[in-house]
Parts: C-alpha cells; structure tokens; sequence
C-alpha cells in the first residue's frame, strides 16, 4: 500500500496495515466475476470466486470494524505527523503464548466497577501486544497500556489536540522564549529548551532527570542497533545535551547541516534534499524521547526489547505493569511514586483483557465481565447493541468523530474529471447525510475537507457543503456538455459517462457506502460500475492506488494530531519518475495550494505560530474545497465504551491512546439502591 512521506506515521502501523485495509484479504486475485448489484449495475469483484454482493440493507447490518491502525504519542515516542491510508478491520497481532507454543492456564483476573468491584476497571481488548517496548511498539492495543504506565512524556497531546506539559515544566515556544534561532542564513538553527520540574519519580523511585532524555536520544532512536518504529523525529535534531539534572537542550538541524546528511545517507535523510531554511516541526516541543537511564542503561540498548523491560516497562505514569498473562491479560496496579500531577491513581487494578472474539467482547461488556471496550473492537455494526446495552444505565457508548476519514478520489488524469464543475456536480448527486444516516446510524458528520473537526484549530468550517442537491448536478453536467441519452447515462462527444468506482473487497461497509453513492450518481445520468478488489490489491505496489490506475477510488485516510502539509502537495503526486511515492493520489496540482501548504508546514514565522498557521490552513482549504480533487465523504468513528459513572473519560478520536489522563479518571459515588442482577446504580453520567 502507499508509503506515507511522514514515515514517522507509517512506519508506526505497518505491520497491520494490510490486515486493517479492507477487511478479508485473499491472497491470489483471479479473474473478476460481474454480479448485478441493487440498482442493476454490473458490480466487479476481484476475489478469484463468485461472490455476492451485499445490497445496501444488508450491508447496513455488517457494517465492519472502523480503521485500527494504531499511531500515538507515549513516553518514550515521538508525535506523529501525516496521514496513512486505513480501510476496514484491525489486524490481529499474535498472542505471546500461542508465539511460543505455551499453553497458559486461565487466570481469574476479578471482575470490575460493573461486576460490583469499585476498585477495579477490565478493559476488553481484541488483541493482545507484541512488545510494550514503546521505541518499537506498533500495536494499538499497546498504546493504550502505555499511556498509562509511560504517561505523556515531556509534552502532551490531550483529545482536543491542545499541547500540555507533563514531565516538562512548560510547554517550549517561540514566544515563551524556551525556543529560539540562532545563527544566520544557511547556519541558521531551532533551539528548543525543555525545563524538568523537579521532584519527579520513575516508578522505582528514582529521580527523572534531563539526562533521561538524552539517553533515549543518543542511546536508543540514534543508536542504529536498536530496533524502533522511525527515526525521523530524532533525526532532525543534530545534538542533545543537559546543561544541568533539569535542563534538556535540543538543537535542530540547519539547512547545511541537513543537506550534509543527505549526501552522507540518501535513503534515511531523503527527505532533507531540497531542505530550504533550518529544519522545524509545527509540534517541536513533543518530539524528544526519555527512559530511565538509571535501568535501561544497565543493558545494552539492543537487548532492552528482549529483557523485562520489554513486557513491563519502567515508567512514570499513574500504573505500572503488574502482570503480563500471555493470551489472557495485562494487569496493572498503580505506581506508588507516581508524582507526575497531583492526582494518584483511583483504582487498585486495570485490566486490559484480552479477548480475541469481538461478539463474546460484547457479551461481557454486557453482563460486566468487562466495563470497557476499545476501539480496536468495535464496529458500526454494534451500534444499536450499543445503544441497547445503553439503556441499563450501567454503559455509556462514547461514538467520536475521530482522525479516519473516508473519501472518494478523482483521478485528474482521466478526461471525466478535468472539468472542476463536474467534480462539484458529483458532490452535489451524493447523499452524503444519508449514508452518514444509514451507514453510522446518525452518529457521525458529513465532512467537507481534508482536515477533520477534532483538529479544532485548524479545522475550517466556512466551506461549500454540497448539500445533496440532484437538480444542481443535472445543471451543472448539462453546462458541462454531459447530455443524457436514450438509455438515462450521459455522453459528451459520443464518449459515455461511465467508470469504475474502486474500493476494497469484503467489506460490507464499503459496499453498503459505495452502492448508495453509484445509486445517487445513477439518479443524474452516470454509470459508476462498482469494482472490488481485495485490499492487499489495492493497495499494494502495482495496485492502482499505487499506480494511479483508478478512476474513483474510495479508501480512509487516517490523521495524526497535526495535519502535517505532505498529502496534496504538487511534489506529492505519485509518478513513474519518482518511484510512485507520495500520497496526492488524485495528482491535484495547484500553485496557491501548494504556496500555503509550503508556509503551512516550513516557513518557520507561520509553521511555528499556531494562529498564524491556522489562517494558512483554512485558506488553503477553502482552494481545496472549491477546486474539490477528492469528494470527502464522512469522518470514521472513534467507537468506544466505557461504564456511566466513569468521569473523566476522554476518548481523543485521534491516534492519541484514551488512557492518555488515566489519572483522572474517577468513579461517580454509588447508590446504595440496587436489587437484582445488577450489582449497584451508578449516577447520572457527567
């Protein structure tokens, strides 16, 4: 599938990428087999056999799982930046027992605050973590525990995007002067100062100093030997020292220093070829690491992975792990010394529990086995068993229109689309409320841009809705020359408007999305012929998201905290002369576009000034949505659930893990009226 320009994200996910794209993959396409769909159009399904496809209310009942890709920020990580293609299901990472062949007799975890346990929290996961050694962690699931016994690390992200200081005393900027230019011209360089608060504890007890810091630098995501997810964070920075116990000092590249690397090395510096001006990073103040020198520092680097530290790492958030239960559950108690803010851990125990079978996953979140399932196991099929679990009063669904958006892309090499009021007539033919209505049963928005809602800062909202409206497509495709035949499908110049709408096979929300779009296009005179193929086809190096061989094609980006600058970007068109890296699949090239995408994300007196970014953004996407190279159709949801007294609960919707403020997380008083089955009533929700 595509390589994303900020490997920093892709690298993150991966090795489930192909498992979450699409749904089921088959490993050998054969011939394609034409099957009539629901409005009569000849619907192509590359899979090898004969298969039917789902009609629109059927498909609305299997809904599959949401993207889960799992990208984060966690203690010892940097902030991840970009956009990633995501379709479909999670992918399943191996459990360690079955790894090694092990059979690990069931151990009674307890039940939790809906079992009658006030003390305890199980999370229901689907899958269970490979490693919880961060610098190489790429499972979602492993975020998730992460973010409670690592914490933030210097900066946080918290789920409305907003930066906040953690281990860090304050947040570095320009204006606070903790970051700053030195040097002149082609020597110019950031400067970034993170100033430790004092007093704070690892969980062993030992003080956390700034030179953790440096050691995870150095030692770890510079240390060649050591296995991580990316280095592109750690590369852009050309020293680290600590001034004192306290005081971390980051130096980022210049331009010299950066095209010297790229002389030196031009696969892993690649990106610094046409480097203008000093390296920066809108989220510079996120980007540096730290581990405890004081344990970690004891083994070689290359052997941290494979020793303890692998499966319980030492950190300093609210819990620390306790047990690893391999194929079972990852137990954890809270961490005596923790001292990172001023509120200690409210229960004695949280249980990640492991259970692989997503429709016993909700059994027991029905009956309070668990109290809280995460989004790596949800669908938008659950969503009315959801909302009926609901109604006990005891589970509060939490549907967050999240980072994942779909979209549908125009090819702009084929002639159909040149033409921007075609483009904006499609928009005008979809029913997108409808399938956000239908597909997400309401519980999402309709989406007109690249950069979605919860990016708040950025997120434009004075846009053209293209608010269903089949009378103006008509308008516009007749302006356009498209006349409709004796057969109801357009033609111009005795060409047909009719081609192939793409998206992944065995997937029966795609199907459910992609049949009510060529239904609608259907209704103003164009044949989109519906093609299925199987997401490892698709995506994959000669597929035709790759290649650009598609006409339509509809897929899920999905985003990191920052929207970064690289997606629709000239430069970012995928060719044979470039090796077909990049991501503007649609190949929209637009001189204005690019100007403030450039300013956006490198121009360091707007890159690194958030309101003067934002005005940069939302004018780039008024362009964007105007000139409209990509029909953004709804944002995924972020579908988690977790018990109604449970305060503090903040799903991101991002890649940012929701046990990034466990901490915080308290339980509302019980009632002491309850009979029956139910254990106890828990308050009204916040």
């Amino acid at each position: 599938m595509k390589m994303a320009l900020r490997a920093l994200l892709m690298l993150l996910i991966v090795s489930f990428l192909l498992a979450a794209c699409g749904g089921t993959e088959t490993p050998t396409p054969g011939p394609a087999t034409p099957t009539t769909g629901a409005t009569g159009q000849v619907i192509t399904s590359t899979t090898g056999t004969s298969s039917t496809v789902a009609t629109p209310t059927t498909a609305l009942m299997a809904a599959s799982p949401t993207a889960g890709a799992a990208t984060g920020t966690m203690s010892g990580t940097m902030t991840m930046t970009g956009t990633t293609p995501v379709s479909g299901t999670t992918g399943a990472i191996t459990p360690t027992a079955a790894a090694s062949g092990a059979v690990t007799p069931t151990v009674d975890t307890g039940v939790g605050v809906n079992g009658g346990n006030a003390d305890q929290i199980t999370i229901g996961m689907s899958q269970e973590p490979d490693t919880l050694f961060s610098p190489n962690a790429q499972a979602s699931v492993a975020t998730y525990i992460l973010g409670a016994v690592e914490g933030n690390g210097l900066i946080g992200i918290d789920n409305q995007a907003n930066l906040f200081p953690e281990i860090a005393e304050r947040v570095p900027t320009l204006q606070n002067g903790d970051a700053k230019f030195t040097g002149t011209g082609a020597d110019q360089h950031l400067e970034i100062t993170w100033h430790i608060k004092q007093g704070l504890k690892w969980a062993d007890g030992s003080p956390i100093t700034a030179h953790d810091v440096v050691y995870a630098w150095q030692s770890i995501y510079e240390n060649p030997n050591v296995q991580v997810v990316s280095r592109t964070a750690a590369d852009k920075f050309k020293s680290v020292v600590a001034s004192d116990d306290n005081t971390v000092v980051g130096t980022m590249l210049s331009e010299n220093e950066a095209k010297a690397l790229y002389a030196k090395d031009k696969n892993r510096y690649a990106s610094y070829q046409n480097q203008s001006g000093a390296v920066v990073d809108p989220l510079f103040a996120t980007l540096m690491p730290i581990y405890p020198e004081h344990a970690y520092g004891k083994l070689d680097a290359t052997k941290i992975q494979a020793s303890d530290f692998g499966r319980a790492p030492l950190g300093a958030g609210p819990y620390k792990v306790d047990q690893w239960i391999a194929g079972q559950a990852v137990v954890l108690v809270p961490n005596p010394n923790y001292n990172l803010t001023n509120n200690k851990p409210a229960f004695k125990k949280i249980v990640f529990k492991i259970v692989g079978d997503t429709n016993q996953l909700l059994a027991q979140l029905q009956t309070g086995t668990v109290d809280l399932i995460t989004s790596d196991a949800t669908t938008t099929a659950m969503i009315p068993q959801l909302d009926q679990i609901a109604r006990s009063g005891k589970i509060k669904p939490y549907y967050v229109p999240g980072s994942q958006w779909e979209h549908a892309d125009f090819n702009l090499n084929n002639p159909l689309f040149q033409d921007k009021s075609v483009r904006q007539a499609i928009g005008y033919a979809i029913n997108r409320q409808q399938i956000v209505d239908k597909v997400l049963y309401g519980k999402s928005v309709v989406l007109n841009t690249w950069i979605t809602p919860n990016i708040t800062q950025f997120y434009a909202t004075d846009l053209n809705n293209y608010a269903y409206n089949p009378d103006k497509a008509r308008q516009l495709l007749d302006a356009a020359g498209w006349t409709v035949g004796s057969d109801g499908i357009r033609a111009k110049n005795g060409k047909k408007f009719s081609f192939k709408y793409s998206t992944t096979a065995g997937n029966a929300y795609r199907q459910a999305v992609s049949q009510l779009i060529t239904a609608d296009l259907r209704g103003v005179g164009i044949d989109a012929q519906l093609q299925f193929i199987p997401a490892q086809q698709f995506f994959g190096p000669q597929g035709p998201i790759t290649l650009r061989t598609f006409d339509i094609a509809e897929f899920t980006w999905v985003s990191a905290p920052d929207p970064g600058c690289d997606l629709y970007t000239t430069a970012g068109i995928p060719t044979q002369a470039n090796g077909y890296t990049g991501q503007n699949d649609p190949g929209w090239s637009n001189a204005a576009n690019d100007k403030l995408l450039n300013q956006a994300c490198n121009d360091a007196t707007i890159a690194l000034d958030p309101t003067k970014r934002a005005v940069v953004y939302k004018q780039e996407q008024k362009i964007f949505n105007d000139e409209l190279p990509v029909l953004p159709l709804h944002v995924r949801l972020d579908i988690s659930a977790a018990p109604t007294g449970l305060q503090n609960y903040k799903p991101t919707g991002s890649s940012i893990p929701f046990t990034w403020n466990i901490a915080d997380w308290r339980l509302a008083k019980l009632t002491s009226s309850y009979k029956g089955a139910r254990p106890f009533a828990l308050s009204k929700p916040e």
